[in-house]
């Protein structure tokens, strides 16, 4: 039923998805700074293309035959937890935000988790692995 693909194939795809869906937070902030125009299609288009290729490149070079897909698992997990923290608490996650992640105590953990993000992160995760 489904087609056999290649490790490139899975890397490209899983990029081209985190690069699409779950930089929406990234992509708006860069328009409030360079508003779509003419002048500023070109840096745009090489942004989202950088974003695209340096991802598929860190990917490619981390990945064997044995750990793509833990890897890339991993990576889709992490950037749907963060893509939903981005939007529902409009945060940037940067450096000092990491720092504050791994200084929090479950406590403090369970009391950001919500029905909403359990069904966000369930079902948008288990429809993109079934593919994997």
């Amino acid at each position: 039923m489904f087609t056999k693909i290649t490790q490139t194939q899975l890397i490209v795809a899983t990029v081209l998805f985190i690069a699409l869906f779950d930089n929406y937070t990234f992509y708006n902030k860069v328009l409030e700074v360079y508003p779509l125009s003419y002048e500023n299609f070109g840096f745009l288009l090489s942004l989202v293309v950088l974003l695209i290729a340096l991802n598929t490149l860190v990917f490619t070079l981390l990945s064997s035959k044995y750990t793509s897909k833990a890897i890339l698992i991993f990576v889709v997990l992490v950037s749907s937890l963060s893509n939903y923290f981005m939007n529902s608490y409009h945060v940037v996650i940067d450096a000092d935000m990491l720092r504050n992640a791994i200084q929090t105590n479950s406590d403090e953990a369970f009391d950001l988790v919500t029905p909403k993000q359990i069904f966000y992160f369930f079902f948008r995760d288990i429809a993109l692995f079934t593919y994997l």
